[in-house]
């Protein structure tokens, strides 16, 4: 058979990009990549904390540097990882064939980094050798693979842990999953347009006077609510920037 089916590239029911672009077969292809550690990451929501988890990818690369990676999230956030190189595959938990894919894939390593009954439950669903992060055990309790994540959940139960905790995000996230140091910032690939946009905007607003940009997103949602600053905070917040030459970008929507 000509066909590569353990190859990174091959889609499974159509023709791979690399055939599409130039018309090439398996045996002469010289992009074959066959797949080397399968790894499923799980990170439903919320959208911004989707996104600020993209910073683990570079490490999973470091840590399984054959890692074909698969990532399951919710449908707000699949553009999210629109033309990044390190995830071979998005898929939407709404979608009919994540529970398919859930039942029927095996996966080497799973990373599950949220103490959410909903997400464990999706990961404890999934065949795999090694679990990181939390599973759902069977009498429907949060099940911690490891001491930095059974401390985290400690920190969400009570609000005393929380509020005295100094770690960052990536901090805890990192060593709950087992990953090298964090080192990375988010990984979101702009397409030529978006850059295009981007190169208006700055020209058009003179932000190159400024020796550094900061966006300020004034919302918040509505489970979060104590969490929202206060417009004074802001306002301070925007005047010391602004002394320091650093410009601001105000964003806002639901």
């Amino acid at each position: 058979m000509i066909l590569k089916k353990d190859c990174t590239h091959f889609p499974g029911d159509r023709p791979c990009a690399f055939h599409k672009k130039t018309g090439v077969h398996c045996p002469e292809c010289t992009h074959y990549t066959p797949v080397g550690t399968r790894i499923l990451v799980v990170k439903l929501d919320a959208l911004g904390d989707v996104l600020r988890t993209t910073c683990i990818l570079p490490a999973i690369k470091r840590k399984y540097p054959d890692a074909q990676i698969t990532w399951l999230t919710k449908n707000n956030a699949v553009e999210l990882f629109r033309n990044n190189p390190f995830v071979h595959r998005v898929q939407a938990v709404e979608h009919p064939a994540a529970l398919a894919m859930l039942h029927a894939e095996h996966f080497d390593v799973i990373l599950q980094p949220d103490a959410s009954t909903f997400s464990a439950s999706l990961a404890t669903l999934a065949s795999a050798d090694i679990r990181f992060g939390y599973s759902l055990n069977t009498n429907g309790t949060i099940a911690p693979h490891n001491s930095d994540a059974a401390s985290w959940l400690e920190h969400g139960a009570f609000d005393d842990l929380k509020q005295a905790n100094t770690h960052t995000y990536q901090h805890w996230i990192y060593n709950i999953l087992e990953l090298p140091a964090p080192t990375d910032e988010i990984q979101l690939y702009l397409t030529d347009e978006e850059k295009e946009q981007t190169a208006f905007f700055h020209s058009r607003h003179e932000l190159k006077k400024y020796d550094s940009i900061v966006g300020l997103n004034t919302g918040a949602g509505g489970r979060w609510k104590y969490k929202k600053w206060t417009a004074p905070h802001y306002e301070e917040l925007i005047d010391e920037l602004l002394r320091r030459n650093i410009g601001v970008v105000l964003f806002g929507g639901p």
